[in-house]
């Protein structure tokens, strides 16, 4: 699947994440979610400090997270190919 968003790739991911998280979720589920985008998770784990040009929005996405206790996990694509090949094509 195409991206619409263009920019550096943790850019582009951490969109793709905050778009995806849709509020309400973590009222039922504990959501654990994992990124192949070590930079973005790091953001979101709060263990390196955003760009200065989306760090506002990091922040404001952090705190609202933290208080639903999701997981950011970073997961090497080389351990999940195939699911990276499904979401390339749209599929998975």
């Amino acid at each position: 699947m195409m991206s619409q968003h263009s920019g550096p790739p943790a850019l582009v991911e951490f969109v793709a994440i905050e778009k995806f998280l849709v509020p309400g979720w973590s009222r039922y589920y504990r959501l654990i979610v994992e990124s192949d985008c070590k930079t973005v998770v790091d953001w979101l784990s709060e263990k390196v400090n955003p760009t200065s040009v989306i760090a506002n929005q990091v922040l404001n996405f952090v705190e609202g997270y933290k208080r639903h206790g999701m997981v950011f996990r970073w997961a090497p694509r080389k351990c999940n190919i195939r699911a990276d090949e499904l979401a390339k094509q749209g599929i998975g």
